[in-house]
């Protein structure tokens, strides 16, 4: 049942996206400006634990590429929070108080997205050291996870968590994480009960 739990918990921030991006305007003007910042504000603590659930993931790993996790996961979630405030929160309300400001709401959106590539970037290269990592512990039946984590790294570089690929991309992220939690777990060295 704690295992059940474990993979629950890697699986729902990509879920929780996912729900997130089905909802989330597909563009932004004057008639979706308050749907847009304010759906924004509750993400900025939902969009780092993608990069909690690549930690948690490798856990009990030792060495460099641990640290390439580590190190990518917290410049992901530094930098795509930045998008998140600049291109979501911020571009959002200035339109909707302003109700114009085309070339301040350009900027915002264009500083956020090149913050994201930073951050997107950095993600992508965790994933794939997530995935190596765990392919080398438990073998090929971590590979569907590994394939979908990875895979669902490259589309969300470009389409975030827009309807319909970012949210795919998260639902796959979520099933990634999820299977290979599950392949950590199988592979986890098991203690032998006591001899009385």
């Amino acid at each position: 049942m704690r295992n059940a739990w474990k993979i629950i918990a890697v699986a729902l921030p990509g879920l929780v996206l996912a729900v997130a991006g089905y909802h989330h305007p597909g563009g932004l003007d004057v008639s979706t400006a308050h749907m847009w910042w304010t759906a924004h504000v509750p993400l900025i603590p939902v969009f780092p634990l993608l990069g909690v659930v690549l930690w948690a993931l490798v856990r009990d790993e030792r060495g460099p590429a641990k640290v390439l996790v580590v190190v990518g996961a917290y410049v992901y979630g530094c930098f795509y929070t930045a998008l998140d405030c600049l291109a979501g929160i911020a571009a959002g309300l200035v339109l909707e108080t302003e109700g114009r400001g085309q070339q301040s709401i350009i900027e915002l959106i264009g500083l956020g997205d090149r913050l994201s590539y930073v951050g997107t970037g950095a993600y992508l290269v965790a994933t794939l050291a997530v995935a190596g990592l765990l392919l080398r512990r438990a073998g090929l039946v971590a590979l569907p996870g590994a394939l979908l984590l990875v895979g669902a790294a490259i589309p969300f570089q470009t389409s975030h968590i827009f309807w319909p690929t970012g949210v795919a991309a998260m639902v796959a992220s979520a099933a990634g994480a999820a299977l290979l939690e599950w392949s950590r777990t199988r592979s986890a060295p098991r203690v032998p009960a006591a001899v009385a």
